[in-house]
């Protein structure tokens, strides 16, 4: 009996438990944010223009390479540094045109006690002669006589114009073997800056080795290629704007030189610009030349301080039903302050120029009234 009340108080208890309760629905609201400049996207009417990769060069570049063989004992310059007309820049061992030097100044030695010896000989063959005429013409000596002495003379002035002959070309050998020996030294031909070191210590060069690439000091130009297109329309002397990205710089660029061929590959034929004077240029920066055309075309502008960039993404923050919306797009060219989009956003749509520290995604925008 007792068993059976307890089954049934715990079946009442059960079937009061039974009823369904509902899951709990929370109700988050969004961050209101307030004071926050907004403006409507409209297309605007720019210039269209092309904007062309380049590269910043010296106006003169050479390259300076080995005249004899050896091994590099030491490089005296680093990339980049300034140097001046004179400057020892390397030192090669040059032991072989040290010892052709050595041997040219031996044979030089030895065709001069040649020479020397020569004119001696001459000298005395010269005084028999003139001892044998006298005696020829009173018929103290036979003819016989007289023509073997005619003979060694004419031999003396054979034997001194050879070994004159060999001196000259003893000292031209000596001369030659001193300028190479000379050349184990390699110096700047002309004040430039260092732009790149082609050989490291202890490496062996043959003449003609590339050793250094110089840029002779002067006027830094970009080189671009030109479409074929925008290049007939220009001549020498035409100003175009240039920027710098890495300096963050636009300056102003002066055609100075177009080449009269097209590249039958890029269809594209290769330009330089002359660049104002500015010690912050270096060889080798990337640079973009603004190439104007002459219609205006319709495009999306957006002010510069609307664009996000967080890493390698950009975006701008677009309101919808007062909702902020962090939306990524694709930018394109600068003009002013205003900076091209080309796609994520679309004709009509409001977005964020200013305050953008205090936008948040999700968050709700509060208007002034």
């Amino acid at each position: 009996m007792t068993r059976f009340f307890v089954l049934l108080i715990m079946l009442l208890t059960i079937n009061a438990c039974g009823e369904r309760i509902e899951p709990g629905q929370t109700s988050v609201e969004p961050v209101v944010v307030s004071g926050l400049t907004t403006t409507v996207v409209e297309p605007s009417a720019v210039q269209s223009r092309y904007v062309l990769p380049a590269t910043v060069e010296s106006s003169d570049r050479g390259l300076l390479t080995a005249r004899l063989s050896g091994q590099v004992a030491r490089i005296l310059v680093s990339e980049g540094q300034v140097v001046q007309s004179g400057t020892t820049m390397l030192v090669l061992e040059g032991e072989t045109a040290t010892s052709e030097l050595k041997s040219a100044e031996g044979m030089m030695t030895a065709a001069e006690r040649q020479l020397d010896e020569a004119e001696t000989y001459q000298k005395l063959a010269e005084a028999t002669y003139s001892r044998y005429l006298m005696l020829r013409d009173a018929q103290a000596v036979t003819p016989h006589e007289f023509d073997k002495v005619l003979a060694d003379r004419d031999a003396a002035l054979q034997r001194h114009a050879a070994t004159r002959a060999a001196l000259a070309v003893s000292r031209a050998q000596r001369d030659t073997a001193r300028v190479m020996a000379n050349q184990a030294t390699v110096k700047a031909p002309y004040d430039a800056t260092v732009a790149e070191v082609l050989v490291d210590a202890g490496s062996t060069v043959l003449p003609g080795t590339p050793l250094f690439h110089l840029d002779r000091s002067g006027p830094w130009q970009v080189r671009v290629a030109l479409p074929e297109s925008l290049a007939s329309g220009h001549k020498p002397g035409d100003s175009f704007r240039v920027e710098i990205p890495t300096l963050k710089k636009e300056l102003t660029g002066r055609l100075t030189e177009l080449l009269p061929t097209a590249d039958p590959g890029s269809r594209t034929i290769t330009a330089w610009l002359t660049l104002p004077e500015d010690a912050s240029l270096q060889s080798g920066l990337f640079a973009r030349v603004l190439m104007p055309e002459d219609a205006d075309m319709m495009t999306l502008m957006v002010p510069s301080s609307a664009v996000v960039t967080r890493g390698q993404l950009t975006g701008v923050y677009v309101v919808e039903d007062s909702i902020l919306h962090f939306r990524l797009v694709r930018t394109g060219t600068v003009h002013a302050e205003q900076i091209e989009i080309i796609s994520g956003l679309r004709a009509g749509e409001e977005i964020i120029v200013a305050d953008l520290a205090k936008a948040r995604h999700g968050a709700r925008l509060e208007r002034s009234r």
